[in-house]
Parts: C-alpha cells; structure tokens; sequence
C-alpha cells in the first residue's frame, strides 16, 4: 500500500510538470478580450506519456483486486515456497488450490469444488495432490466432490471446516498413509459411501452428531481402533465396517433401527456391542466372526439374518421377548457357549442356528467327525411344548437339544447392564 501511495504521488508530481506555466501560453486581459478562443494543449509527448501512467495504474489495480478477490488474504499466488496451484474448473474462477514445497495444501474461496472427471484442471490438482501431506480446506467451501482425495499416496491429516455442507463417496478412499482427519461439525448427512475405505492407517474419527446414517463401505478395512456412534444414527450400511480387523469397541448407537449386511463381517477384536430399544434389523453376517463375548438382542428385533453373530465366543447369549423368528447359522460355531435364553415369543428356530461344532479333533479332513459342544445351560420362557414346536424338524441343534440343562417357563436373567455413555 505504501509502496502504491509514492507511485501516485510521482504521477501526481508528473502531471503538474505537464501544466507549469508557460510563458507562451500566457495571455494578457486586454489580447484575452478580443480572442475569441485560446486553446491550452500539453505537448504530445507529454499526454502520451500521462495516458500511460494512467493504464499502468488501471491495470495493476484490476490484477491486485484479482488476486485478493481470489486468495482473499490467505495465499499469495506469487509466493516462491508454493510448488503448485491452480483453479478446479476452466476460467480461473471459484475454489482455488495452493501446493507448498513442504508439502502443506490449503484450498480456499467459496461454494462447491467442482470438475470434469479426465479434465486438464482434475489432472493439473491430482498430480498437486500426489505430493500433499496435509490438507487444510478453508471456512467458504460448502462441498466436496466424488473422490477428490482418492489415493492421495502422503496425504496424512485433512481439516475440513464447518461450512462444508456435503461430501461426495469415496472421499479418502485409498489413502493408505491418513491417520488424522477433522470432519465438519455441522454436518448433517449420511457418512457417505466408501468414505474412509482402506485407510489402514486411521485409528480414530469423531463422527458429528448431526450425522444420520452410515452408508456401505464407509469405514471397511480401516485402522479404525474404536467408533462412537452418535444417537441421530439411524442405520448403518452394508459393510460399512467390514474387514476392521482392529476394531475393539463401538459405543453410542442407540438410536439404530438397521444394521445391515455384513456391517461389522469380520470385525475380528470387535469383543462388545450394545444394541438400544429402537433396533428392529440385524443383516445376515451382520457380526460375522466378531470376538463378541456376550450377546443380547433386543425384544424390538423384527428380522435376523442368516449367520448374523456366527462364529463368535459368546459364552451368554440371551433373546429379548419379542423376537420371534431366529433364522439358520444365527449364532452358528460360538464355541464359548455357557448360556442361552429365549423368550416364549420365539416360535421358529432354523436348522443350525446354534449349532457349536467343536473341530480340534478332526483327523480325517475329507470325511470330518466333529465333537458337539452344549450349552452349560437352557432357559425357555414357555412351555416344554412351545419348545419343541419352536425346534421342530431340527436336525443340527445339538447344542440346545442336547443340553443336560434345559429350565422351562424361566424368566429373562438380569445378567447385563447397557449403557450408552
């Protein structure tokens, strides 16, 4: 500004050297009455010459008013530590980016990031990309496209502001070397799809607490050691924790109504989960070899799937009131099986839904003999006739049918507490 100011005042010095008085031009009272005009011009030279200072001034000013209008403050295009920048779409328009030789990304201006899939402009960012360690997105961006980060092979830490009203799917997807990333606060949506897929290098994400659903794929085979999930979470996808081998506890949840498919499927530490009042759907494999060590389903539960906590090592399982239908292999190879409740309203039991083959002493592969392992015990809440019609035509439910303790007309045990701090 200073700099600018001491170039007007040499203009300014300019221009009154052009109009100093010149003897020829003067004029006495006596010639100025009987003249009928007298013309004052600058030489040539000279008006050229002011005219040119004049566009200089013009153009300096449009080319600042850019570039402040653009950056707004926070980068300098001409800075020498920025490797790379450029605009997201065609015109020099819109959301800009800024690559630092230290590899520190800062994205700024307002409104949706946006571009042509296989465009110059998509290219020109990715190969910027491609050397970011962190990425800063500033306050005025409200969305972000499909996959924009996809891959990124060093980004580590993303912040995103709370202007960000939308995310695309497969936002992270792939970024194997991310393990920090700050979501918007006020975000309202569904975690989209594939989100953090594969980033095995990411260990914890505060989800916010606006956020309603968890949609398929978005956390699969991450780092992801523990997830609080808030109450306006109303479902989660399929295989929205899929393959989270390190996943060892989830907490929250109460306000789930779904879980679908293959949700937690080979959550191999994941050893709790409580379910709340309003859960109504468990998808088939749903906690599919989980290390879950106690099992409760709430009487609320409409629909079971197939193998939906096959291959646990529950020592307790125990059926709400309510629940009416338990489908094949539900709770299939839980070899830590010590008790079993289920309420009187459960009135279909499919083949094998808690059948526990006990393996160890297989020696011919081909033609396998396995060893059934019973529960310790057996609580039915109706009668010794309801039980029977509710295993009827069952032909590998041993490890009930078996059991050398079966109590019938018994009451739900209090063995459990829930809570959902």
């Amino acid at each position: 500004m200073k700099k600018r100011l001491m170039k007007k005042l040499a203009w300014a010095l300019a221009v009154a050297q052009i109009f100093t008085v010149n003897p020829a031009l003067c004029v006495s009272a006596e010639e100025a009455d009987t003249a009928e005009t007298v013309e004052v011009n600058a030489p040539a030279s000279e008006e050229a010459r002011f005219e040119d200072v004049l566009d200089a001034e013009a153009a300096e000013d449009v080319a600042s008013s850019e570039s402040e209008a653009i950056n707004d403050g926070l980068v300098d295009p001409e800075d020498p530590n920025i490797k790379a920048s450029g605009y997201f779409s065609n015109g020099e328009t819109g959301p800009y980016y800024a690559l630092y030789n230290d590899g520190r990304m800062v994205i700024e201006g307002t409104g949706e990031i946006s571009f042509f899939a296989g465009s110059p402009e998509e290219t020109e960012f990715k190969n910027a990309l491609s050397w970011a360690k962190t990425v800063t997105v500033e306050s005025g961006i409200t969305g972000i496209p499909y996959g924009l980060f996809k891959e990124a092979p060093v980004l580590e830490s993303v912040t995103l502001p709370d202007s960000v009203t939308s995310m695309g799917s497969h936002l992270f997807d792939g970024c194997n070397k991310l393990n920090s990333v700050r979501l918007p606060q006020g975000y309202a949506e569904a975690i989209p799809a594939g989100l953090f897929r594969e980033c095995v290098s990411l260990k914890n994400v505060t989800i916010p607490a606006g956020v309603t659903g968890i949609n398929e794929s978005a956390f699969q085979g991450s780092g992801i050691t523990s997830i609080n999930i808030p109450k306006n979470v109303l479902y989660i996808e399929t295989a929205a924790f899929e393959t989270c081998y390190n996943l060892t506890a989830v907490t929250g949840g109460e306000g789930l109504s779904e879980i679908k498919n293959n949700a937690f499927n080979l959550c191999s530490s994941l050893s709790s989960f409580n379910f709340g009042d309003n859960i109504k759907t468990i998808g088939a494999s749903a906690f599919y070899e989980c290390a879950l060590n106690f099992i409760y389903v709430p009487g609320t539960v409409e629909n079971l799937g197939e193998n939906c906590f096959a291959n646990n090592y529950a020592d307790t399982v125990i059926i709400g009131d309510g629940v009416t239908r338990i489908p094949a292999n539900a709770f299939a190879g839980c070899n830590g099986f010590g008790i079993l409740y289920l309420p009187s309203s459960v009135t279909y039991v499919g083949n094998g839904a808690f059948n526990t083959l006990n393996s160890s002493n297989v020696k011919n592969k081909k033609q396998p003999q396995y060893e059934v392992v019973t529960f310790d015990d057996v609580f039915f809440g109706g009668s010794e006739a309801e039980f029977q019609k509710a295993f009827e035509g069952n032909t590998e439910n041993h490890s009930v049918l078996d059991c050398p303790n079966i109590h019938y007309n018994s009451k739900m045990p209090i063995l459990y507490t829930v809570s959902f701090d």
